[in-house]
């Protein structure tokens, strides 16, 4: 499956957090100091926060990559727009389903695009979100995952979203 990158976006500080650092507040949360928000991964999931602004959050079959980094911006809809041109440029047989949706998650105002394509002739199911955080920044969110994927880790792709939280 095809590594979503994020090279067009600017440095933005994910925090990469130890277990003795005051910011680390349990095994499976992350604090994402330059979004202010609290990140809750999945029990099992990989986390690769090697790339400073960019935290990459797989499932434990690898059939569902999620994308987590903050950028600057004005508008909620020009970013979910320029971030989810730039972030899915590569698939083939792109196409968007529906309108982008206005949501918010925990008290931040949030907007989702969702999407198909297929990547080297393998279908895949695509979402890009952009949270409005306390920092004034916006959280980019991009997904990805095979179709099956998609389907044995509804809960937990939900749960992730949900529980992203202000601090």
């Amino acid at each position: 499956m095809k590594a979503i990158a994020f090279a067009v976006l600017a440095a933005c500080g994910a925090n990469s957090a130890g277990p003795t650092d005051p910011a680390h507040s349990s095994a499976d949360e992350r604090v994402h100091e330059a979004g202010k928000v609290k990140l809750t991964i999945p029990a099992g999931w990989h986390v690769d926060d090697s790339a400073g602004d960019t935290l990459a959050i797989a499932s434990p079959d690898q059939s569902v990559d999620l994308e987590v980094t903050v950028v600057d911006g004005q508008d909620l809809a020009a970013a979910l727009v320029g971030i989810g041109v730039g972030a899915l440029v590569g698939y083939e047989a792109f196409s968007l389903e529906g309108a982008p949706v206005n949501a918010e998650i925990n008290g931040m105002p949030a907007m989702f695009q969702d999407g198909k394509g297929t990547f080297h002739g393998q279908p895949v199911e695509l979402s890009v979100g952009v949270i409005d955080t306390p920092a004034q920044k916006y959280l980019v969110i991009v997904g990805e995952a095979s179709p099956a994927g998609f389907e044995a880790h509804r809960e937990a792709i939900r749960q992730f979203m949900t529980e992203i939280k202000p601090i």
